[in-house]
């Protein structure tokens, strides 16, 4: 369920940085997954994990505020 809400928060572009932070431990729990059973995997979590890389970098001043 929490994927679904992530997944809908990263598509709309006033809450793509709630939706970014997340959907971060969801790709974390994909990519042990895929090392662990299914390293076949690994490149489709890549793909996700640069559009997730790509978000954070393009929000990067309203993580900052977070972080201050």
């Amino acid at each position: 369920m929490i994927e679904i809400i992530g997944g809908l928060l990263f598509l709309f572009p006033r809450t793509r940085t709630l939706g970014a932070l997340v959907i971060f431990p969801i790709l974390i729990g994909i990519f042990i997954h895929n090392v662990i059973f299914s390293p076949s995997g690994i490149l489709m979590w890549a793909i996700v994990f640069m559009i997730w890389l790509w978000v954070v970098f393009e929000n990067w001043g309203k993580y900052k505020k977070l972080i201050e």
